[in-house]
């Protein structure tokens, strides 16, 4: 098909403006998959860190948990068999209370990285789906 140098329509002049925006349009949407690789990379990036955060804060509160353990042993060698029962009750109040904090950080994490990975899968299916949508568009308007 060759290229008129210009309309000689005003039909014609509607086409080649369509044409261009169509153009556009699709060079815009080819664009896009490189425009959200960075977001998937801060997404990985997030996702990483969360890891991380989850591991020390497991740490953090298992090494709380020995510590008061072990003040809980020195105060059971010190005040006896009373003290004992009190001190039990209070570590394992003490522990269930960190346990629980535990796993509502790990949930908020993993709720985070969940909403962060549908977050990615929409984006890269609304892209494959305006490609697909333009290219069969751009084929169709060609073929008729």
């Amino acid at each position: 098909m060759g290229a008129d140098p210009s309309p000689r329509t005003a039909r014609d002049a509607l086409i080649y403006d369509l044409l261009g925006d169509v153009g556009r349009l699709h060079d815009e949407v080819k664009a896009l998959p490189d425009k959200l690789a960075p977001i998937a990379g801060t997404i990985t990036n997030a996702a990483d860190r969360l890891e991380t955060v989850a591991a020390t804060t497991s740490d953090t509160f298992t090494k709380s948990a020995m510590v008061a353990l072990k003040e809980a042993q020195t105060n059971i060698a010190r005040h006896g068999v009373e003290t004992a029962d009190v001190m039990r009750r209070k570590l394992d109040a003490d522990f269930l209370e960190r346990k629980i904090e535990l796993q509502r950080v790990q949930s908020n994490i993993l709720e985070t990285m969940q909403t962060a990975v549908r977050r990615a899968n929409l984006r890269t299916a609304i892209v494959s789906s305006l490609t697909t949508g333009v290219t069969v568009a751009l084929i169709a308007w060609f073929l008729r």
